[in-house]
């Protein structure tokens, strides 16, 4: 019998309603995509459910590489990162049910899901926990080197004011994917990820150093942010890499391609 992956504590974190929860995933190509679902649940200490609603980039990916990465994100700043493998859809079952009876989907204006996904926890790869503090500082860390990167622009595309407000933001949460040496998609939280001028984004690497320092140069990284509102973006670049800054180091990207990442159009292309 396969032994828990999930802790109790982190069973238990997966049914926050109103708890910022991820889904990771690749294209056929190694492209990583990174978008919130709300509707991720543990349904037991090896197995994680969502919903099939509004996420048609991410169920096109799962069909064509069943590498996943999973994150969570509480309102009171305790972070895990879980590495796992998409099994499969399903139509009816327990698995829909449970989705379908929780207060998201219960009452949603819009409909229930389609298909439960069903998802084999591998492992939790990381867990934080931060304060309040932490965040502001990494904020003011990043916000004090924004003009060594302003104007080094690199062919990135241009970003509406909209999409870099949200980033901008010290009340949202931010996760970075990327491939991982494993080839799977792993995702790190980013809370202080900001723009730096019109198509760069900038991050402090503190959190998770030497996981950022093996990512490839010049690979695609996506980054997504949900806030309070709640809205969601998602950005995607190519790496740029990590610049030490002496008293800390920063990660930077180009901006290639910018979604909405919630309704009414969510995966609609932005630029």
């Amino acid at each position: 019998m396969k032994h828990e992956i999930l802790s109790a504590e982190l069973v238990d974190v997966f049914s926050g309603e109103r708890t910022p929860k991820f889904i990771a995933t690749l294209d056929a190509d190694g492209i990583p995509n990174v978008v919130p679902v709300i509707s991720l649940r543990a349904a037991d200490g090896k197995t994680i459910i969502f919903g099939e609603f509004m996420i048609v980039k991410t169920r096109q990916n799962l069909e064509k590489v069943p590498e996943v990465g999973v994150a969570i994100f509480t309102e009171d700043l305790k972070i895990w990162t879980i590495r796992g493998r998409f099994l499969r859809f399903e139509r009816s079952g327990s698995y829909v049910d449970t989705i379908n009876t929780t207060a998201n989907f219960r009452y949603n204006a819009y409909s229930g899901i389609r298909n439960a996904g069903v998802i084999e926890a591998l492992e939790v790869t990381h867990t934080w926990s931060l304060t309040k503090q932490d965040i502001v500082r990494q904020m003011l860390f990043v916000k004090m080197f924004q003009p060594v990167f302003r104007f080094q622009q690199n062919g990135g595309v241009v970003l509406p004011h909209t999409v870099r407000e949200k980033f901008d933001r010290l009340q949202a949460v931010k996760f970075i994917a990327y491939r991982d040496e494993q080839g799977y998609p792993s995702c790190l939280p980013v809370p202080s990820l900001s723009s730096a001028g019109k198509g760069k984004m900038i991050f402090n690497t503190v959190l998770a150093p030497k996981d950022i320092e093996k990512i490839p140069h010049s690979s695609w990284i996506a980054a997504s942010v949900i806030t309070l509102d709640p809205v969601a973006y998602q950005v995607k670049g190519t790496f740029e890499g990590v610049k030490s800054l002496g008293v800390g180091s920063i990660g930077s990207l180009s901006v290639r391609e910018a979604y909405s990442a919630s309704p009414p159009l969510p995966g609609h292309r932005i630029v």
